[in-house]
């Protein structure tokens, strides 16, 4: 708890930073002809890229570090592909293990007002690794593969508090499967909440901070022993962004 709330006021001192600077090098958000929402580029909240831009990420936290590609072939359609390199459950429970995960995270654009926009956020996922990341307590099949699928649909706010800095709002929820080797697969539920910061260093150039928490659900009937027996969520990303 400490470490993501000392992550996200690091991150409010670089957006007072970035506020700052705006005055000194003659700033200028994007007009409505680029982009007919709220402002500057936005890849976590509710404001999506105006038409044909491209947005490139990468970040690190729990439970992993990710590369990302946005891109916009609609000002109200964002579509992008994040594959991640976890070493904790990338599901539920604050696990360790060995995986990998890819996500292909949508933004629909619903609602642009002044400075506030609301996107819905539509995020299909696979990932794969050690059976313990997927709810396999500490045995033989905690070593064996593991995979699981699911898809997360929730609510994106995004609003635009002063030049270059954007603060962020959402919530997910989840529903999918989860199956290691020798096993049956099994339902699964995730709910989330998502809070986040973005500040843009230059027009192109943004580093962001998000924090999600919440539990899971995991269809365990028939199991002696539980599965996902830690079913708490924790997500944190640090990172840079760079429009091309």
């Amino acid at each position: 708890m400490r470490f993501h709330l000392a992550a996200l006021v690091l991150a409010l001192g670089i957006a007072s930073s970035a506020r700052a600077q705006s005055a000194e090098d003659g700033w200028a958000p994007p007009t409505e002809e680029v982009r007919p929402t709220s402002g500057e580029a936005s890849f976590l909240s509710g404001r999506t890229l105006g038409v044909g831009q491209v947005l490139m990420a990468a970040a690190l936290g729990w439970p992993g570090l990710w590369a990302h590609v946005e891109l916009a072939p609609d000002s109200t359609f964002n579509v992008g592909a994040r594959v991640a390199v976890v070493y904790g459950s990338p599901v539920m429970g604050l696990v360790t293990g060995a995986g990998g995960e890819l996500i292909v995270p949508m933004r629909v654009h619903l609602f642009g007002e002044g400075d506030v926009d609301l996107a819905l956020r539509i995020a299909p996922q696979v990932a794969l690794g050690e059976g313990r990341l997927f709810g396999e307590a500490e045995g033989v099949r905690a070593n064996d593969l593991g995979v699981s699928s699911r898809l997360e649909v929730g609510p994106r706010l995004g609003w635009r508090v002063a030049e270059r800095v954007t603060v962020l709002a959402g919530v997910d929820a989840g529903a999918g499967v989860s199956w290691t080797n020798g096993e049956d697969v099994r339902a699964i539920g995730t709910f989330s909440a998502t809070l986040g910061i973005e500040a843009l260093m230059t027009l192109q150039t943004m580093l962001f901070a998000e924090v999600s928490g919440g539990a899971g659900v995991a269809d365990g009937s028939g199991r002696a022993v539980p599965l996902y027996p830690q079913q708490e969520i924790f997500r944190l990303s640090l990172g840079l962004a760079y429009v091309l």
